[in-house]
């Protein structure tokens, strides 16, 4: 007897079993022996060498789609009128004998579509070649599942049945059941809530059919018997289906009606090219592609070449991103800057594990070398001692020259000859070289004012620092306003700033969160009149650093909205443990990082936030901490001003004088001219 009798014998059983509580088992085991065989059934004959006959075409585009369904059903006009692709079509079934793909350009991206033959009842027992039809499908990201509306809904059914009978799901998600084989210890049958469908003797019987002896099984959700065989065999493949019904205008508009209503369904016309349009969209929404486009540094986006990223083809973080072009990118890489629905401010700093949205943004940042003496732009000298001692040397003639400082002859280098021939860093002074001690000098005053005693305290490089990043904020908030004020009336309006639909989200969604949305635009305008001055839109495009209480009222309560999951307006201890406390908790401050110690330490900042004692944290009792979530230019200006006065600070009395800061000029020079950071707009502050 052959596999497909044998799987006809079953059948016939499991119609003639009545279905109650007694005959479950029954069932269940005759289910398993089914599925056993139809995987036989897929399985290449013993002895045979090669591949056979197919239709399998190189896989190009960004997606593949394949179309499914009876003959005469519309399959190689819709290829045609999608594509351009000419597809033999006429008024006989059987018209397309092999597969023929087509390519459709959309948003940017091309997605393969494939015109397969029709297939027919009992196509998954290979009947007029159904098994190939099928193979291919399972190769595709989506199956357009191309159905005649003037007849009847069997035709829906019976290729559901032909197509799952090969293992493919449609619309459908894989079981939440864990399912592990063992060498030893029996079989370990375990659920996380009560089962309805499968008990353990069930589950023993089923493992048995397939001779597994030793095994680990937990369910997580109450999954079927068929769910429990689709996890034993581990070969089924969930795939996401449009029912296409074509031939809409052969029916009535009452049955066209009934038809568009179904889950995954769209009504189309081939003959009157009705409703393709509608068709691509909901393709495009169900594939799930996330373009992101590529900024260069310094450069405007690249908007016409995008990256096109899917979660079932590697996933859509940035380092998926990066992988997409090219495999050693990753390691090199410092941090991304982000535009678009995936970032929270205007640009985002984000690391590798970022998802990103479609129509993102995205511009690279590079690692680059570092050496010893500090990190980046607190880099205080160079490895190369030849190139140090040149430079200090030509350093100090330079200012025996031009400032006749004290001492400054004192101190001769004790230089071997070859030094004497490396070639210097380049630097600018009145010799065309930049000249540290000459600018130090030439600052000292503008930063010692209060009071101006001949020393710079902390508190006084702290708000030099903050002065030069208020000028920074300032030049790149102008730039902006050039670009957003179209009517040159020195306003930005929310209609001139309103960003395109990559900003707003898929479906034009203003309760997406994002600092475009147009309540952070009301709160920005102080004086209410519907428009920003430069002022305003400074503190649009600075919310943390803006004094507006409304502003910060906003940044409270997106903090709020973005971790409160029940949507009550406020944080419980599990939505504050599950975000917040790791952006607000001191890690120098508790060692044990147990789960334990963690929650202790969690309920007590909890504590601490929950003012009311409500059990709960508001949107006014995370204004005192709002600062620690976002970190303002006066946290930064204060980090760079201790760091400079605990490198240069030879007495230690907690400030620098002139001849300090003139002794440890390189101290300096990375905060004056950085070499390793490059800022899109080339413009650069003072000790910055």
């Amino acid at each position: 007897m052959g596999i497909i009798e044998k799987i006809k014998e079953i059948e016939a059983e499991m119609a003639r079993t009545q279905k109650n509580k007694a005959t479950e088992y029954h069932l269940g085991q005759l289910k398993a022996k089914i599925a056993k065989l139809r995987t036989q059934l897929l399985e290449p004959p013993k002895g045979s060498s090669g591949a056979g006959e197919g239709f399998e075409v190189t896989k190009f585009g960004h997606g593949r789609v394949a179309l499914i369904g009876f003959p005469s059903v519309g399959k190689s006009t819709l290829l045609t009128l999608l594509t351009g692709t000419h597809s033999e079509a006429a008024s006989y079934e059987f018209t397309t004998l092999t597969c023929i793909p087509g390519i459709i350009n959309y948003n940017d991206t091309k997605i393969q579509l494939l015109d397969l033959p029709g297939i027919i009842e009992g196509a998954s027992e290979g009947k007029g070649r159904g098994r190939q039809v099928i193979a291919v499908s399972k190769s595709s990201d989506i199956v357009l599942m191309v159905l005649d509306a003037s007849k009847s809904e069997g035709h829906r059914q019976i290729l559901t049945k032909e197509l799952e009978a090969v293992g493919l799901r449609l619309n459908k998600r894989p079981p939440q059941i864990y399912f592990k084989k063992k060498k030893t210890g029996g079989i370990s049958f375990n659920s996380t809530l009560t089962l309805t469908h499968v008990d353990e003797k069930l589950c023993y019987q089923i493992l048995h059919e397939y001779k597994i002896h030793n095994a680990e099984v937990l369910f997580r959700e109450d999954a079927t018997v068929d769910d429990l065989i689709d996890v034993i065999e581990g070969n089924r493949k969930y795939m996401k289906c449009i029912y296409v019904y074509n031939k809409i205008d052969v029916i009535g508009i009452d049955d066209v009606d009934k038809l568009a209503r179904q889950p995954n369904s769209v009504v189309i016309s081939c003959n009157l090219k009705l409703n393709l349009d509608r068709l691509l969209a909901k393709m495009w929404e169900e594939m799930g592609l996330v373009r992101v486009y590529t900024k260069p540094q310094g450069q405007q986006p690249d908007f016409t070449d995008p990256v096109v990223l899917s979660t079932d083809r590697g996933g859509c973080s940035v380092e998926d991103f990066c992988n997409h072009i090219h495999r050693s990118l990753v390691k090199d890489v410092k941090y991304v800057l982000v535009w678009g629905t995936s970032a929270r401010h205007y640009p985002q700093h984000c690391g590798l594990q970022h998802v990103l949205h479609d129509e993102d943004v995205v511009q690279i940042v590079k690692k680059k070398e570092k050496e010893d003496g500090g990190r980046g732009r607190f880099k205080s000298h160079s490895n190369a001692p030849a190139r140090i001692s040149d430079r200090e040397k030509k350093d100090k003639a330079w200012e025996t020259e031009h400032f006749n400082l004290p001492n400054s002859g004192e101190r001769k280098p004790n230089l071997t000859e070859w030094e004497d021939f490396v070639e210097a860093e380049d630097y600018i002074n009145d010799e065309e070289r930049f000249n540290v001690t000459g600018r130090v000098i030439l600052l000292f005053p503008k930063i010692d004012v209060s009071p101006a005693d001949g020393f710079i305290s902390s508190e006084e490089l702290t708000e030099w620092n903050l002065h030069q990043a208020a000028r920074e904020s300032m030049h790149r908030t102008q730039r902006e306003m050039e670009l957003y004020d179209k009517d040159r009336d020195g306003f930005v309006s929310f209609h001139e700033y309103e960003p395109p639909s990559w900003a707003l989200g898929s479906h034009g969604n203003s309760d997406k969160l994002g600092w475009w949305m147009e309540d952070h635009f009301n709160a920005s305008d102080i004086d209410g009149n519907g428009r920003l001055n430069i002022t305003e839109f400074n503190d649009f495009l600075h919310p943390a650093e803006s004094g507006n209480l409304k502003l910060i009222q906003w940044l409270c309560k997106v903090e709020i909205r973005e971790r409160d999951k029940d949507g009550d307006g406020k944080l419980n201890f599990q939505e504050y443990l599950g975000g917040l406390y790791d952006s607000m908790r001191d890690y120098n401050e508790v060692f044990n990082y147990s789960d334990a110690a963690t929650v202790v330490h969690g309920k007590k900042l909890f504590t601490q936030l929950d003012l009311d004692n409500d059990g709960f944290i508001s949107e006014d009792e995370l204004k005192p901490v709002i600062d620690k979530l976002h970190p303002t230019e006066r946290t930064y200006a204060k980090q760079q001003a201790d760091y400079v006065i605990s490198v240069a600070d030879s007495d230690k009395d907690g400030r620098l004088s002139l001849k300090e800061m003139i002794d440890h000029p390189y101290a300096f020079y990375s905060t004056i001219f950085s070499e390793e950071e490059e800022d899109d707009d080339y413009f650069h502050d003072e000790f910055r």
